[in-house]
């Protein structure tokens, strides 16, 4: 189990834009631009993608990943910091080193996978994120790559109920 502090963020009680996921600047100055030299796991061909905060301020404190030739291909992430203090992926400085990142420039983000299901009539939004498999994201050098860490006892599927109910709440679902 993977608990999360979500914390209350002040922009998240006014609307940004409609359009979900409007493809986001490459002027903007909180977008950046990233390479993944093998490209993500499954999708080894699309290799330039932006990082960028989530249009939709109900998705903070998440941001997106969107390829940039293909705005419709984005993932939503969630940097390792905003999980629980006590659950943050503690790596030793050679796994950095060992996939050729400083570990003072690299931050570790994991890709959130989502599941509406229904439970006695009611939506369910469950989130979770896979920490055998993060991403090391070196913004200074705009270079990223997803990589498999070989410590058996990391999850494959760490639950998020935190932010599945405050996502829930903030998305209205019922």
């Amino acid at each position: 189990m993977c608990p999360v502090s979500p914390q209350k963020d002040s922009r998240a009680t006014s609307p940004r834009e409609k359009a979900p996921f409007a493809s986001p600047s490459l002027t903007s100055a909180v977008t950046t631009e990233l390479f993944f030299q093998k490209g993500i796991i499954g999708f080894g061909d699309h290799q330039r993608y932006l990082l960028a905060p989530t249009p939709k301020t109900e998705l903070w404190p998440m941001k997106v990943l969107v390829h940039q030739q293909n705005p419709s291909l984005f993932f939503l992430v969630i940097e390792d910091k905003g999980l629980d203090e006590t659950h943050h992926l503690t790596l030793n400085p050679s796994v950095f080193k060992s996939f050729g990142y400083d570990e003072m420039q690299t931050r570790i983000f994991f890709i959130v996978t989502t599941a509406l299901s229904e439970e006695a009539g009611q939506k369910v939004l469950l989130l979770s994120v896979n920490k055998k498999a993060p991403l090391f994201i070196d913004c200074a050098g705009k270079r990223a790559g997803q990589h498999i860490l070989g410590d058996k006892n990391l999850p494959l599927c760490c639950p998020l109920p935190a932010y599945s109910k405050l996502l829930q709440d903030r998305l209205n679902l019922k």
